[in-house]
């Protein structure tokens, strides 16, 4: 596997983990947003472009206080 399908493959899996831990956790609407860290993300300082890239593509998204929920209406 080249070096670029290792970063796709990253993201694509980073990306899947951040979505499936805010659906464990209930989190579709502002008022049962969590943080990552709640959520159990691993490690959710790293690699921030991955959740700003959710939230653009309004898989995400996040609240005032920096919570994120899960856009349903998408």
């Amino acid at each position: 596997m080249n070096s670029l399908m290792s970063v796709a493959l990253l993201l694509g899996t980073r990306q899947q983990m951040i979505i499936n831990k805010l659906t464990e956790c209930c989190a579709f609407s502002e008022e049962s947003a969590v943080s990552l860290e709640t959520a159990g993300v691993l490690n959710p300082g790293v690699l921030p472009k991955f959740t700003k890239r959710l939230v653009k593509r309004n898989i995400l998204k996040q609240t005032t206080d920096g919570s994120y929920y899960l856009n349903r209406k998408n």
